[in-house]
């Protein structure tokens, strides 16, 4: 544990909390899941923290449903459409298919965060990246979309930020990530296209990618893997393919801990 400690309380049950999940992932790789869908009392009625409020907290992906089985919860998840055949436009210069990553790219631990950009708690839970990185300056941290269906505008929004990345690579999308998490009020197509052109992107090659769904089944992807995961809320974090018991900051630092004694 390094300095003050601020915890994330988790909605849901202790059985879900605690329950592992294996995934084969590479030696030493580490998966940071912050599959953020918002946190204490947010919902339809519920209204971001002010400063200085509670850290983060989970929430179910399917709100209420999550106690229900499983079955009956996966049946709940909206299929997304078809994406209209699109070939890239000249001013993608980076593969979309990659992942946006911090810290070094020899890493033998990697940290990942899937993530809500509609979530209020996931735009609190991104001081972790800076503190995780500070902590452990040889790990690598990548980001990861997993937009939960309750927050109308997030699967656009991640669509918007693979463009982002697909433009102007890591600077870009870190860029635009900060700048969809400070406007959350407002994640209309329109407000998404300006906020873009403040981190070096076309807006009206971003505008096409949205029109056409060009990105949209690679959102999918990610919103898959963290299924696959066993994400049941959000933020939850798995370490070395594990859901760690419990989503505060330190046991995550832990976990992490554990893995580089490994090494």
């Amino acid at each position: 544990m390094r300095g003050g400690v601020s915890e994330l309380t988790v909605h849901g049950s202790a059985r879900e909390r605690a329950r592992p999940h294996a995934l084969a992932l590479g030696p030493a790789s580490i998966v940071l899941a912050v599959a953020c869908g918002c946190v204490v009392g947010c919902g339809p009625a519920s209204a971001p923290a002010a400063a200085g409020a509670p850290e983060p907290a989970v929430e179910q992906t399917g709100g209420s449903d999550a106690t229900q089985p499983a079955s009956q919860r996966d049946s709940a998840v909206e299929t997304p459409a078809p994406a209209q055949v699109s070939s890239p436009p000249a001013t993608a210069r980076f593969d979309p298919d990659d992942v946006p990553s911090r810290g070094p790219a020899s890493a033998e631990v990697v940290v990942q965060v899937f993530s809500d950009f509609e979530c209020p708690y996931c735009g609190m839970a991104r001081r972790y990246t800076d503190r995780l990185l500070r902590d452990f300056p040889t790990v690598r941290f990548e980001y990861r979309h997993f937009p939960l269906t309750m927050h109308p505008h997030a699967a656009l929004a991640a669509e918007a930020a693979v463009e982002a990345y697909a433009q102007g690579g890591n600077e870009a999308f870190w860029c635009y990530q900060e700048a969809l998490f400070d406007r959350q009020s407002d994640l209309s197509r329109d407000r998404m296209v300006s906020l873009a052109r403040g981190c070096g992107v076309d807006g009206a090659a971003l505008a096409q990618a949205l029109d056409t769904g060009r990105h949209r089944e690679r959102v999918a992807r990610d919103r898959s893997e963290g299924e696959q995961l066993g994400l049941q809320g959000t933020p939850s974090f798995t370490v070395n393919g594990r859901l760690v018991e419990g989503a505060e900051y330190t046991d995550v630092e832990e976990a992490v801990d554990r893995a580089l004694a490994r090494r």
